[in-house]
């Protein structure tokens, strides 16, 4: 009996035995003896661990459906791994979809390795520990070969035996031919004689013969005489030896892949079931849509234009605004009325055009899950009615949406695009990979498309417009700084390709060139206001586009690392304490050193961002509000507000920063928009404050009442 890694056993007697580590059967059949072949131990094991994580059990006749199985569980590993990317919320359709076309890939690979396995002659049984016969005697002494059955394979430093048989007698006259595993000597590849076997023979009378193949061509000395045919079971062991090692190759290949794969599940699902739930309450509660609803006396800012209305009856009936007329005509019957004194200001709901709802909004250091519901209310809360969302899972979003415009929850209308097109190795992926946990960041890669040409560039939005988006988003920044951008041919292919459908280009820019970079290109957004200083030729470039400008997000999280962030008195009305605490004052110095978002705290330079905004609005650009939400320093729904003060702050009228917050930026995503504005006809989306915010910008934060689609919003007092 050899060793139980692999090797031959020879049995006596009809019986089935198993040698002393469990490795090897045999079985004789018929008095004959019968030889089985076993695999290497660790690709059993590879294929026992599917079998079971499948509800598969071992056993005869299960070959090529245990590695099929094997397939099947690395198929849903992957879509776990891909529901894992969620973090606690249901994953997107096409990331499905793009995880099961890879586990079909793998299910196919393993089905075929299980083929394979029969081709060399390692059969189904085989995989069983049930050995299928390699050699029998039949009655009449003659020598058979069972069908299916290959060739004898190399027992992996045990001895291999053959029973040979006299012809001349037709009696079973067994000599054993051994093989050692010394005897077997590989010399360097591609020379002549690089594989030689050397076998110690003893024949019936014929004394001893060495045969010696080099290349597949043998040659034989002593009693078989020169030349003898090579078809006899020394050509036949070295084809099998040949092909044990190649099959040896892809099963530990297939093993490693799939313990790789194995691992990185579980490291997502254990990320993922320690991740903490956002410690939320409940924000607001949305009413029944009003018959009548009228808002009496009121200043109104319709945004229209640049001027207010004083002493204002604003009528909404059905959830549309009927009338904007002066204080003093019959308030219909049965009607609710919300009186304004001459002292409060009603402005067109707000909108952030720049949000990510899929987001946490904790520091890098916490592992909170995704709270989009909770930032969906927080952004009602605040009075901001309508959110464009700049990067995510498409899937999602959209049911976000359905569910908002449906009033089941409470939240914004929604605009929202997929994720971002970005060059190879470029924003957000070094970004990923430094703040969420392994393999979470890694796994990014899987799904923000990466483009490194034109054509890739077309095909990428192809792609993500086939999702139903409402716009395309690129990323032309260099974060970190060493880290590369798009070159002008892909963003102008991005471009190009967006508006063959219909769709709009948001670009994502960092510098004054790549700013300028994008305009050439044909963006009709830019994302982000420019960090490093610009010159008035550049301003008045730039002045073509809209700027969605965020100093709330940049200026936040360069206020977090110098350890002077204090958080507004909406975000604390808003946001979990567990969130801000861990920012607020000398608390959030420690993200200076947080890889790339410390660099990022590092490069800017408030003074140059808002000369900038100052020097855009002086060459006539539409500088729109937005936030980045959620951020660390820039939160949703308090965080737009932020925005506006720093917009008046950075030298921008309080009637552009209003308009830049409502009508402007409904004009980007609709080109007749029902929103964004207060007159007859449009959806009654309002937000209803005290004071003016001419006296003072931070009225906008100070909020009497919102409405959602002629819904009253009640906004919920913490407990």
């Amino acid at each position: 009996m050899v060793g139980a890694a692999e090797g031959v056993e020879v049995a006596a007697g009809e019986r089935e035995r198993v040698d002393d580590a469990g490795g090897v059967a045999a079985r004789e059949v018929g008095g004959a003896e019968v030889v089985g072949v076993g695999l290497p131990h660790a690709a059993v094991g590879v294929v026992v661990f599917g079998g079971l994580l499948g509800g598969l059990q071992p056993g005869p006749g299960r070959g090529a459906p245990l590695l099929a199985g094997a397939g099947e569980l690395a198929g849903g590993l992957l879509l776990v791994l891909a529901g894992g990317l969620g973090l606690g919320a249901p994953v997107d359709r096409g990331l499905l979809q793009r995880g099961g076309a890879v586990a079909g890939a793998v299910g196919g690979l393993l089905e075929r390795a299980g083929e394979g396995l029969e081709r060399v002659g390692v059969g189904e049984r085989g995989l069983a520990g049930d050995r299928r016969p390699q050699r029998r005697v039949d009655g009449a002494g003659r020598v058979g070969q069972a069908a299916a059955d290959g060739e004898l394979l190399d027992g992996g430093g045990g001895a291999l035996a053959e029973h040979a048989v006299d012809g001349a007698g037709g009696e079973a006259e067994a000599a054993q031919v051994g093989l050692q595993a010394g005897d077997v000597e590989a010399l360097h590849p591609g020379r002549e004689g690089a594989l030689e076997l050397r076998a110690r023979l003893q024949d019936v009378g014929e004394g001893e013969v060495v045969g010696a193949v080099s290349h597949g061509r043998p040659g034989y000395r002593g009693g078989a005489g020169e030349g003898a045919p090579t078809a006899g079971p020394r050509g036949a062991i070295l084809r099998g030896m040949a092909r044990r090692r190649w099959l040896r190759v892809v099963l530990w290949t297939l093993g490693a892949a799939l313990v790789a794969i194995v691992v990185i599940v579980l490291r997502v699902v254990w990320v993922v079931w320690f991740m903490a739930a956002l410690p939320t309450r409940p924000l607001v509660r949305l009413g029944p849509v009003e018959p009548v609803l009228v808002l009496r006396d009121v200043r109104v800012f319709p945004a229209t234009g640049p001027g207010f209305l004083e002493h204002q009856d604003v009528v909404v009936r059905a959830g549309a605004i009927a009338a904007v007329q002066a204080t003093g005509a019959p308030v219909p019957a049965g009607a609710r009325v919300v009186e304004g004194h001459g002292e409060r200001t009603l402005l067109p709901g707000l909108v952030d055009a720049h949000v990510h709802i899929l987001s946490s909004g904790g520091a890098p250091w916490q592992s909170y899950a995704f709270a989009p519901e909770h930032n969906l209310e927080a952004h009602l809360y605040a009075g901001v009615t309508t959110v464009f969302d700049l990067g995510g899972f498409a899937g999602e979003l959209a049911a976000l949406g359905e569910r908002t415009a449906a009033g089941d929850l409470a939240g914004p209308r929604i605009f929202h695009t997929d994720s971002p097109i970005t060059a190879p190795g470029s924003h957000p992926l070094p970004t990923a990979r430094e703040l969420l946990p392994w393999p979470l960041g890694s796994l990014l890669t899987l799904v923000i498309p990466a483009v490194a040409t034109p054509d890739e560039a077309r095909a990428a939005v192809a792609a993500t417009a086939a999702k139903g988006v409402d716009y395309i988003k690129a990323i032309c920044d260099r974060i970190p700084a060493d880290s590369p951008d798009l070159d002008a041919d892909s963003l102008a292919a991005i471009v190009a390709a967006a508006r063959e459908r219909g769709l709009k280009t948001f670009v994502h820019i960092g510098s004054a060139e790549q700013a300028v970079r994008a305009v050439r290109a044909g963006a009709d957004v830019l994302a982000h206001g420019v960090r490093d200083p610009l010159t008035p030729a550049q301003a008045a470039e730039l002045a073509r586009v809209p700027m969605i400008v965020t100093l709330a997000a940049w200026l936040g999280v360069e206020a977090i690392a110098a350890g002077r962030y204090t958080p507004s008195a909406l975000d604390r009305a808003i946001t979990p304490p567990q969130i801000l605490d861990e920012v607020a004052g000398p608390a959030g110095a420690r993200i200076a050193g947080v890889p790339v978002l410390g660099d990022m705290s590092r490069s800017v330079d408030p003074a140059v961002m808002q000369a900038n905004v100052r020097l855009l609005h002086a060459a006539g650009a539409t500088l729109l509000a937005g936030t980045d939400s959620a951020l660390p320093g820039a939160y949703p729904g308090g965080g737009l507000h932020e925005e506006l003060r720093l917009l008046h702050a950075a030298g921008v009228p309080v009637e552009d920063v209003l308009l830049g917050a409502t009508s402007r930026a409904a004009r980007v995503v609709r080109d007749a928009p029902d929103f964004g504005s207060v007159a007859p006809g449009m959806v009654a989306d309002l937000l209803l404050i005290e004071g003016d915010p001419r006296v003072d910008i931070g009225a906008t934060s100070r909020i009497a009442l919102v409405v959602r689609a002629g819904r009253v919003v009640e906004r919920l007092a913490p407990p």
